[in-house]
């Protein structure tokens, strides 16, 4: 939500956090796994290397709208992934192209999110379908390349080269400019895969994808995002110190270190003293952009800092002065005259998540589905990991998928 400013001199506009505040709230909440997932967690002290200098005294921010031609876009990532099928449009707003193998788009915030989905349905159980090659024309159901045990690692990955080679083909098609992405490409025991971070002159945006590559380098999973960019107000940033601080306050700050080490209730005396702090030296910091949801149809996307250790990324933080950020969560009262909306209902009151559309989730590596998930504004809880089956809460919410994981993928869902 934006204020307009006081009278007098031009100021660029007040930005209201509550948003981003809430759905970092959703993230560490689906981080903990469950609710009973208690833990004690050593608090972490932050400090900046020698030499380190604010990558900019100021910087624009974007507002972010959903393109006008999303549909058509989203027909060039069906034919990438040689899907065929008109667009079919739910009462949602969603939209979906193919059937077994599909894509999928779905707006909120003014970004069009897209998913593919390799997902197959035979006599009721969800098995995995063979992903097509985009550079090999129409599917072939019989086509070699997928490991018969689906739970077995596949032998014949492609390296992180031909990925980069295979995706750019893909946002090529999808209507991404080569220069309007960075692309980042990795392998591991399951999948090589590369992260998608659009660009917003010349600025990381935090408007990610991912495509995950499996055995002979079929496309087993994908997802990104469509937008439409203009420019907004240019606003001064503060300095490093003052972002470090930030880091201790939630509403300013989007993901806590990922070296930060948790103890689970099962594993932890909970009469013992608290963990001697962590230490995390900052290294580096890049000027970067956050998303704060400013409408259904609108999102801005701010100026914020990427503070990483040598170990890896600590957190994003927003970078803007405090003048022009609201932290506060209190409702603000409309102006006269201006018709107040219905409050929203509450999760038992929306309408639920059909079953078959939760199957979807099914085969996806765990970041991918709570992304996904989130994405259509689902809640997210983790059942069971690994066959360790966590203790759930027994109200049902319509708007809430369990996740039963096994290997890092995604092998089961339920509503509720």
């Amino acid at each position: 939500m934006l204020f307009a400013s006081a009278c007098g001199s031009w100021e660029p506009e007040v930005i209201s956090l509550s948003a981003s505040s809430a759905r970092s709230e959703i993230s560490a909440d689906v981080a903990g796994g469950s609710s009973s997932m208690k833990t004690i967690a050593p608090s972490v002290e932050y400090t900046l290397a020698d030499g380190l200098e604010r990558p900019a005294a100021k910087a624009r921010a974007w507002r972010v709208t959903a393109p006008d031609d999303a549909t058509s876009r989203l027909e060039g990532v069906a034919r990438a992934f040689a899907i065929t099928g008109a667009p079919v449009t739910s009462p949602d707003g969603s939209v979906t192209i193919g059937k077994d193998r599909r894509v999928s788009s779905w707006q909120w915030g003014g970004v069009v999110s897209w998913s593919y989905d390799s997902m197959a349905r035979v006599d009721g159980d969800t098995t995995v379908s063979e992903p097509c090659d985009p550079a090999a024309g129409p599917c072939d159901e019989n086509a070699s390349g997928a490991s018969d045990d689906r739970m077995s690692p596949p032998k014949d990955l492609i390296s992180p080269g031909d990925a980069l080679v295979k995706t750019r083909r893909i946002l090529g098609a999808a209507g991404y400019g080569i220069d309007q992405t960075a692309l980042d490409a990795g392998t591991s025991e399951w999948s090589t895969w590369v992260d998608i971070e659009i660009l917003t002159g010349g600025v990381r945006s935090g408007l990610v994808g991912r495509i995950d590559f499996g055995s002979a380098g079929v496309v087993t999973s994908a997802y990104g995002q469509f937008v439409s960019l203009e420019r907004a107000d240019e606003y001064p940033l503060v300095d490093l110190q003052t972002a470090l601080d930030r880091l201790a306050q939630p509403v300013y700050a989007s993901s806590s270190s990922s070296s930060s080490r948790e103890i689970t209730q099962d594993s932890a005396d909970l009469g013992a003293p608290s963990p001697a702090p962590i230490t995390v030296t900052i290294t580096s910091v890049d000027l970067v952009l956050q998303q704060v949801t400013v409408a259904d149809d609108e999102s801005l996307l701010v100026p914020s800092y990427r503070l990483a250790s040598a170990e890896g990324v600590a957190a994003v933080v927003f970078a803007v002065e405090d003048k022009y950020l609201d932290t506060s969560t209190d409702p603000v009262e409309p102006a006269p005259g201006t018709a107040v909306p219905e409050p929203a209902p509450a999760p038992d009151d929306m309408a639920p998540i059909p079953q078959s559309e939760a199957d979807t989730l099914v085969g996806l590596a765990e970041d991918d589905a709570v992304k996904s998930a989130e994405g259509r504004g689902w809640t997210v809880r983790i059942a069971e990991r690994d066959g360790e089956q966590f203790m759930l809460t027994l109200d049902f919410q319509t708007n809430r998928v369990n996740l039963s994981i096994t290997k890092g993928r995604v092998t089961a869902v339920t509503v509720g």
